[in-house]
């Protein structure tokens, strides 16, 4: 995530040509990162003592981060990104989440991710002649969202990860999966929110010092 927004930060900001960002391969490895952070998130769900809390704090952030972009930079200005959608997810968790807990956990694991496949790859995108329904996938022809994750069809990969989570801690999983550890990996975990946040506003500095730099020593 940190080294996709670092380029795509040099290709929006210094009009530096990145072409493996516009090809198959990245495309590919974008969808397969992104399932991967929301899959995960859901499967934390299942650890969570308060949901609804971590879902109103991440949504908050994520409008506040809508706030800067459609003021600071509007032609890139993000209106329902992953911050938005996994905050709704936590919430909407919060409340159903019982229901779910209640299915068997590998058949949430295959049944919603199959959805979420076929929604994903079979479905056209979805338009509307309301501009407010961005939120559920509906998009209005004019719509842009620099960053754009809606409810449908994530929220089917968010359930099934829940259910993996439900297997993570029934401890149904192999011996090695629990002893395995990575020592990096609990850190970043703990801090993941935090990570999200600042990395975007310490890269843009980043590259403006080095640019100022380029720039006086020229």
């Amino acid at each position: 995530m940190v080294g996709h927004h670092a380029l795509y930060n040099l290709m929006v900001f210094y009009n530096i040509s990145i072409p493996f960002l516009h090809s198959n391969l990245f495309f590919v490895l974008q969808f397969i990162f992104s399932g991967l952070f929301i899959f995960v998130s859901g499967l934390c769900c299942r650890f969570s003592k308060s949901n609804l809390k971590r879902g109103v704090i991440a949504f908050s952030i994520g409008l506040i981060i809508s706030i800067v972009t459609i003021t600071a930079v509007p032609n890139n200005a993000i209106y329902f990104g992953i911050l938005h959608f996994l905050g709704s997810s936590m919430i909407i968790y919060s409340l159903l989440g019982r229901f779910f807990e209640k299915l068997n956990d590998m058949f949430s694991i295959i049944a919603f991710f199959i959805t979420f496949m076929i929604a994903s790859w079979f479905l056209p995108t979805s338009t509307t002649i309301s501009p407010y329904l961005f939120p559920f996938g509906l998009v209005h022809p004019t719509f842009r969202s620099s960053d754009y994750f809606p409810i449908f069809p994530f929220i089917f990969l968010f359930i099934s990860g829940t259910g993996f989570g439900g297997l993570v801690k029934a401890n149904k999983l192999p011996k090695w999966f629990y002893e395995t550890k990575v020592k990096f990996l609990p850190v970043v975990g703990r801090n993941s929110l935090t990570i999200y946040v600042v990395h975007q506003p310490i890269l843009i500095a980043m590259f403006w010092i080095i640019s100022q730099t380029i720039v006086f020593f020229n």
